[in-house]
């Protein structure tokens, strides 16, 4: 994630899905008892925002007195983790990545889609449905309306 440090290393293990690395347990055991405690009750107020989820990765926005993006990763047999809080800027596994991991852990399984599963089905739709796809996201998104017109100014700025 942008202006965040280092990806804090834990937990070696011999996978590269999420599912092989984290569980319950390891949960419990990375988080102080004030940050479990904490992150439980963030996912019980329904303060984690959508997960994206793929094999190796998920990542959310959890909104607390501020929002803050947690990433958690599988890379290498490690699980990674990094959330753009104070404590998790530290290297601690915090509330809010608390959240997040037991979030995905209630949620997964092999029956809920994946970005993944997504991706798989997006390569398999025609340029056309793709575009206007993205064209009518742009409209609900700032962010990608912003993304797409820089785009289009800089192809314009080159013929």
């Amino acid at each position: 994630m942008p202006g965040t440090p280092e990806w804090r290393v834990v937990c070696a293990l011999v996978a590269e899905d999420l599912s092989l690395v984290l569980d319950a347990s390891m949960v419990a055991g990375l988080a102080s008892p004030r940050s479990y405690e904490g992150g439980v009750l963030y996912l019980e107020e329904g303060r984690v925002g959508a997960l994206r989820a793929s094999a190796g990765r998920v990542a959310a926005t959890v909104h607390g007195s501020e929002s803050y993006v947690v990433e958690l990763t599988a890379d290498g047999g490690r699980l990674r983790f990094e959330c753009s809080c104070p404590i998790g800027l530290e290297g601690a596994f915090c509330k809010h990545c608390v959240a997040v991991a037991l979030g995905w852990l209630r949620d997964h399984g092999p029956s809920r889609p994946t970005l993944d599963d997504a991706r798989e089905r997006l390569e398999a739709l025609a340029r056309e449905e793709l575009v206007e796809m993205l064209i009518d996201h742009a409209h609900e998104d700032e962010a990608l309306a912003r993304k797409l017109l820089l785009l289009a100014s800089a192809r314009c700025s080159t013929v």
